[in-house]
């Protein structure tokens, strides 16, 4: 966005005129739990900035925002590298607001749909994440709730992080982080569900859960209720990242594990050796070694002319004499020829020879069509050949990150040292939200019923202008793309708060433990892994049944990954994943979880080809 020049955001602030005199609205962007944020131009200066105005349910609460007002004006003198610029704040109709730097890029979490990152980005931006938290914590501010969605990418793709403090608001509205925002369970570290004030190392916990879900493509504690997962988070140890991708750098999955210790002294080490990893410590690079200068020629030395005496006129020449000289003027001739054709096949034969030499040896381009993007990476790696994405598609028969084709194609003979470029599918083509606000719960879930969606999270919230029962807001968005397999969570309105005769009530459903989800209406026959919060179902509705799979691998193959996907009620999980050989059985007994009013998929890849589907 354009720079503010010499204005400071002290200046801003003390400007008499309103905002509205001051901005003009290009549009609504996104409408969030805690703001509706609007891009925004000034008309003085025709500066980009983003407006984000306090929604009223939220406003109207006097302690969240004398709380919030605090947080704000803290950022106002916040200039950290890798942090979100804040340049006002302000109420207007007694709406607070804020404006922030315009940062019209993707977030983290929309790239973390896609397949697994690559250890040399992931540490790129790590790095890039952890100067943003340390110039936080150096100050001795904390971010309190750190999250891929609180990370922006400008379009020349710069690192921001954005909401800092917010955490502090809603504690003292009276709410936790997982009641407003469902995915903040995964990334709450253990001490945060004991009751403890956030602080520098609950947020280099937060920063490795997001790592981890970079490397491996998951985040390492999952479940089916925030209560579940806080119990893994406190008393279960993380898988390796590299279980899931075997592309993973040893040294930055150390460091990664590190940051997820559960005692939170032991975590700040892992951070430091974070910010001072380098690239070359997970890959060798070459070094180049500089061309030296060629050698210049020396100009040959300018010999003075010779003076000739003057010779005496010979006699002509006879036509035999004449016959001879011609002759052997032309034998000369031809043996010259001779040699030169010698001496220049003898150099083309040589440069042959010496090419030879030195060229890499030649490999058989193994099959990588089909396979996970990091497998087939992997496989080429051993053939020593590079792999590079040259395009991702969208493909409603592949799974996210499959390798669809490549060039040179498989069973090609290639010089070792080449790139194979391949095309990748990036899964089903997203679709847009549906708007549910002003809906009943009721009238919601027949929609998403009938649409096939999946129900996620429900919160209950008092909201004084929106009617008791009614959607007050939804993640994803209104009109934000989604895939069809992601989980919606809404939030419901309670009607007007109570009042003071009633207070005593209050507080105590203030006290009350997180809302338990809603059950799941649907689960389609196209799910996927989803790191949102799955629908929770009562134990006594959970039908269990095991499913037996037997596949024989087709003898005209060659060697093929075999995977098992199941889809239940619990979620989308790989049950089984590895590589065999034509002629091989896969036989395996399946467990498979579903409630009476959902399905469940069992699907068999082979090759990245779909060779069997069982529904339930």
């Amino acid at each position: 966005m354009p720079t503010r020049g010499s204005r400071s955001s002290s200046q801003r602030a003390g400007n008499n005129h309103s905002a509205t005199e001051r901005y003009e609205v290009i549009k609504q962007h996104v409408e969030g739990v805690l703001f509706v944020v609007y891009q925004v131009r000034e008309r003085s200066t025709l500066d980009v900035f983003a407006l984000k105005a306090l929604r009223q349910s939220y406003a109207s609460h006097s302690g969240f925002q004398k709380a919030w007002q605090e947080a704000a004006s803290a950022s106002l003198h916040r200039h950290a590298r890798n942090v979100a610029r804040v340049y006002e704040v302000g109420v207007e109709d007694n709406t607070p607001y804020i404006v922030e730097e315009w940062l019209p890029g993707h977030t983290l979490e929309e790239r973390l749909r896609r397949a697994p990152f690559g250890s040399i980005e992931t540490l790129t931006l790590a790095r890039h994440m952890a100067d943003g938290l340390a110039a936080l914590h150096e100050k001795g501010e904390v971010h309190g709730d750190f999250r891929p969605r609180q990370v922006l990418f400008t379009p020349g793709s710069e690192l921001k992080i954005t909401d800092i403090g917010w955490e502090n608001a809603v504690r003292n509205g009276g709410l936790s982080l997982t009641d407003v925002f469902p995915d903040a369970a995964f990334y709450h570290a253990p001490e945060l569900w004991n009751g403890r004030t956030p602080t520098a190392a609950s947020d280099i916990y937060a920063l490795g859960v997001a790592l981890y879900r970079m490397l491996a493509g998951r985040v390492p504690f999952a479940g089916t209720s925030p209560l579940a997962i806080a119990e893994r988070h406190q008393r279960t140890a993380p898988h390796r990242p590299s279980q899931f991708n075997p592309a993973c750098a040893p040294e930055l999955e150390k460091v990664v594990l590190g940051m997820l210790d559960k005692n939170p002294a032991h975590r700040q080490t892992y951070f430091d050796q974070l910010r001072s990893l380098h690239q070359e410590e997970l890959t060798t690079n070459r070094p180049s070694t500089p061309a030296g200068a060629a050698p210049q020629r020396q100009a040959a030395p300018v010999e003075a002319p010779i003076e000739k005496k003057p010779t005496k006129p010979k006699p002509p020449l006879t036509r035999r004499e004449l016959g001879k000289r011609e002759f052997k003027g032309a034998l000369l001739a031809f043996f010259w020829a001779l040699v030169a054709m010698g001496l220049l096949a003898g150099i083309i034969v040589g440069a042959i020879y010496f090419w030879m030499q030195g060229a890499p040896p030649e490999v058989s381009v193994p099959n990588y069509v089909g396979m996970n993007q990091q497998d087939a990476k992997f496989i080429l790696e051993k053939r020593g050949l590079g792999m590079e994405v040259g395009r991702e598609v969208y493909n409603p028969k592949r799974p996210s990150g499959t390798v669809l084709s490549g060039q040179p194609r498989p069973e090609t003979t290639v010089r070792s040292g080449r790139t194979i470029l391949v095309t990748v599918s990036r899964g089903k083509e997203p679709i847009r939200m549906y708007d549910f606000r002003d809906l009943t719960l009721d009238q919601t879930k027949r929609i998403m019923q009938k649409h096939g969606l999946r129900l996620g999270q429900v919160v209950n919230q008092y909201d004084a202008t929106i009617p008791q029962n009614a959607i007050i807001t939804q993640y994803p968005e209104p009109g934000q793309y989604f895939h069809r397999y992601d989980p919606i969570s809404l939030v419901v309105s309670r009607g007007p708060e109570p009042s003071s005769n009633n207070q005593e009530q209050t507080d105590e459903e203030a006290t009350a433990p997180p809302p338990q989800i809603e059950e799941n209406p649907q689960q389609p026959d196209d799910a996927s892994q989803s790191d949102s919060l799955p629908a929770d179902t009562s134990p006594d509705e959970l039908i269990s049944r095991d499913v037996q799979v037997n596949i024989e691998i087709p003898n005209s193959s060659a060697a093929q990954l075999v995977t098992i996907v199941v889809n239940d009620a619990t979620g989308e999980h790989t049950v089984y994943s590895e590589i065999k050989q034509p002629g091989d059985t896969v036989d395996q007994t399946i467990h498979v979880a579903k409630t009476p009013s959902s399905s469940a998929t069992v699907q068999v890849y082979a090759g990245g080809q779909l060779l069997r589907e069982m529904r339930f």
